[in-house]
């Protein structure tokens, strides 16, 4: 069994800068209650079935 290295060495690797942690660059308060106006609340509708509604389906079957 052969080992191969999946990490490139340090010489081959693409440099990356490090995040900066300068508040000014950020968004806004106009921005952002533009954006929330015209985009809405950053979240996901629950989409979730109740439970009940995945049974009734199987009393409609022949052999219930």
């Amino acid at each position: 069994m052969s080992s191969t290295n999946l990490v490139a060495p340090a010489s081959e690797r693409p440099h990356v800068e490090p995040a900066h942690n300068d508040t000014s660059a950020g968004l806004t308060s106009e921005e952002t209650r533009a954006r929330l106006e015209n985009d809405g609340h950053n979240a996901i509708p629950d989409t979730s079935v109740h439970p009940l509604r995945n049974a009734l389906p199987k009393f409609w079957a022949p052999v219930p």
